[in-house]
């Protein structure tokens, strides 16, 4: 529902507005939506005691401007009882914004800056902006912005592991009544529904699957799946140890080495220093690993449903057994030679 409100245009005495105090923000920061923003602040008093605020950012262009514009509007109207209201001004009426609380927010785009004109209430906006129609340049009630945005704001909660279509242990059959399968799609379905955004996995140390075949195939599909029904994604980065058939015996060198002492058998039944080795922390695999996780996000950087990553190392991690001892490779010696020489130590 609209509501149109009519303003004062003949302005009384104490309606005169005065600037009390101004004070600017330089741009500090580089960010991957807005870019570079500076920000000017001014607040306006009259006789009354009524203030007008006007903060004005400084952006790069018209497109960052209106950016910013948008999600501020839009998380505002996250807000209950937020409406939209017509402010009539001299020569036609501009789109507002007005809270439960009675507030009100004018928000313009024009060029290169985004401005917000906010109010405790009606009246003083109104008699303001006939004042000074210039501020009221562009006023928009709702611009585009790229999804990323929302991350915390609308799509705060996330799943990871759609079922595939390999029906592992006949799961699509076990989800549905006797005699009907289960279609892993209608799982992005529950997700689109809900507002929970899909993370799919980005594992692109999962080596040991094949000589030289990175376990991956289910991203692609998965992200544009996801994306096709307008639901974001957020990744999931995974950093394995490896190390449990052909990159073992391709690079013996980089495998971490127990102390001797583990050869006796004290350790248990579980020899996993044998059946599944470990490359050494100190080997050039996890420089390997982190060049091959970069080239894999670098083909999802300009997706704008993309919302974020998992932390870069992402869950890097050793086998249990590698707790229980020191690491006694070539390269782990090294390292440690290489240390005391160049902290001369004997």
């Amino acid at each position: 529902m609209i509501v149109f409100l009519s303003g004062c245009i003949n302005l009384k005495a104490d309606d005169a507005w005065n600037l009390q105090y101004k004070y600017n923000v330089p741009d500090s920061a580089n960010l991957r939506a807005f870019g570079t923003v500076s920000e000017k602040n001014r607040v306006y008093v009259n006789k009354s005691g009524a203030k007008i605020r006007v903060t004005e950012f400084y952006c790069e262009n018209n497109s960052k401007a209106s950016t910013l514009a948008g999600k501020f509007l839009a998380d505002l109207g996250l807000s209950e009882g937020v409406s939209r209201v017509e402010l009539a001004l001299n020569g036609g009426t501009i789109p507002a914004k007005k809270t439960s609380a009675g507030l009100i927010f004018v928000v313009c785009t024009d060029g290169a800056t985004a401005r917000i004109i906010s109010s405790d209430a009606l009246e003083p906006i109104s008699t303001f902006l006939n004042e000074k129609r210039e501020l009221a340049t562009g006023a928009v009630i709702k611009s585009s912005y790229p999804t990323f945005l929302d991350r915390f704001d609308r799509y705060g909660w996330g799943m990871y592991g759609l079922g595939d279509f390999t029906n592992l242990h006949g799961w699509m059959n076990k989800c549905e009544p006797k005699g009907k399968r289960k279609d892993p799609m209608k799982d992005l379905d529950f997700l689109v529904k809900h507002k929970i955004r899909f993370e799919p996995w980005l594992d692109p140390t999962e080596l040991d699957n094949s000589d030289g075949i990175i376990k991956n195939t289910g991203s692609d599909w998965m992200t544009k799946a996801a994306n096709d029904k307008g639901l974001p994604v957020s990744f999931r980065v995974y950093g394995d140890c490896g190390t449990c058939d052909w990159t073992a015996r391709r690079f013996p060198e980089f495998v971490d080495q127990p102390a001797k002492f583990m050869m006796c058998g004290w350790h248990g039944s579980r020899a996993e220093w044998k059946s599944k080795p470990h490359m050494s922390w100190y080997s050039d695999y996890y420089h390997y690993m982190t060049v091959n996780t970069m080239k894999k996000m670098r083909l999802f950087n300009d997706n704008p449903m993309v919302m974020g990553w998992m932390y870069p190392a992402g869950e890097i991690e050793h086998d249990a057994w590698y707790e229980v001892h020191s690491d006694y490779s070539s390269v782990a010696r090294k390292s440690w030679r290489d240390y005391l020489r160049e902290n001369k130590i004997s």
